[in-house]
């Protein structure tokens, strides 16, 4: 038995106007297999709908560390239209005590639209305030973000320094 195939066209009636492929058996049997809707946002080259969110875990780890400038890369599996205003939570900060744009927690983060919430979970080593830096501008600050990620950038003590948490990012 052969089997035989030909293009059906975009605003053909068969597949519903969105074009595909006609298969014909032999015994005049013939079947379809048809395009299905464009998936953006979410094919690749796509970005982050406004309102919709993305979240992760971020660590660094070092148990001989020498004292010094340490970071740790943020990358977002689906990139923002616009860069957000990152905001780091230290460990133990109480929910009500979250920055502007940012709730939930460490189990759980949520960032409100066009903010990244970086959420510490642990933090051992003599470590300092974290700030971010933006690898797409350069620009490092409290609350530099590029549209594919950041660095949670930091200075530390010699020995072990351990730190982890969760992040979210919420498209505006």
């Amino acid at each position: 038995m052969s089997v035989t195939s030909k293009e059906v066209k975009v605003g053909e009636t068969a597949c519903n106007k969105e074009g595909g492929s006609e298969f014909a058996a032999a015994e005049g049997k013939k079947t379809t297999a048809c395009n299905g809707k464009e998936g953006s946002p979410w094919t690749a080259g796509g970005t982050l709908p406004s309102g919709k969110s993305e979240e992760g875990d971020w660590s660094y780890f070092d148990s001989n560390a020498i004292a010094g400038e340490k970071t740790t890369a943020i990358s977002f599996g689906i990139p923002l239209k616009t860069a957000p205003t990152a905001h780091f939570i230290p460990e133990g900060t109480p929910a009500a005590s979250d920055p502007t744009g940012c709730k939930g927690t460490v189990a759980k983060p949520e960032a409100d639209a066009g903010n990244l919430c970086v959420f510490a979970q642990h933090a051992i080593g003599n470590t300092t305030a974290v700030v971010f830096w933006d690898p797409q501008s350069g620009n490092i600050g409290g609350e530099a973000a590029g549209t594919a990620g950041t660095l949670v950038y930091f200075t530390a003590g010699a020995g072990t320094v351990i730190l982890t948490g969760t992040w979210a990012v919420t498209g505006n």
